[in-house]
């Protein structure tokens, strides 16, 4: 780095133009972020948009166990990256809207536990003791 201003002003220096795009892409960049996440905010605002996030966020199985003792746990965890990555531009726009889609999102995976188990929730998983 130079001590006249760094690294900036060095390539500012060297090549004013493609400084000058490189700066007007990462400020178009910005912008184009901003107003994803401002209309990302206006859906999870409704609960239409709730409804259908919901929707693409269990398709994709985050709210599934992912692990299934062969190859397709890669597969499920690739798709559950795939939704947390969705559900973090959500966290980002609307922490609210976020917390409401968890909560929904689990509620219903743990019903359709609870029918898979026959009606009966599941009170064979003990939680560890501090004795044990």
């Amino acid at each position: 780095m130079r001590k006249d201003g760094g690294m900036e002003n060095y390539l500012r220096e060297i090549d004013p133009e493609l400084y000058a795009r490189v700066e007007e892409e990462e400020r178009l960049r910005q912008a184009e972020s901003a107003k994803y996440l401002h209309d990302l905010r206006q859906t999870v605002r409704t609960s239409e948009g709730v409804r259908v996030l919901r929707t693409i966020l269990d398709r994709l199985g985050m709210f599934d166990p992912a692990f299934t003792g062969n190859s397709k746990t890669f597969y499920n965890l690739g798709r559950r990256e795939a939704a947390q990555e969705i559900f973090a531009d959500v966290a980002l726009a609307d922490p609210r809207g976020a917390q409401q889609i968890l909560l929904e999102g689990y509620r219903r995976a743990a019903r359709q536990k609870i029918l898979r188990n026959g009606g009966q929730h599941d009170r064979t998983r003990r939680w560890p003791d501090s004795t044990d």
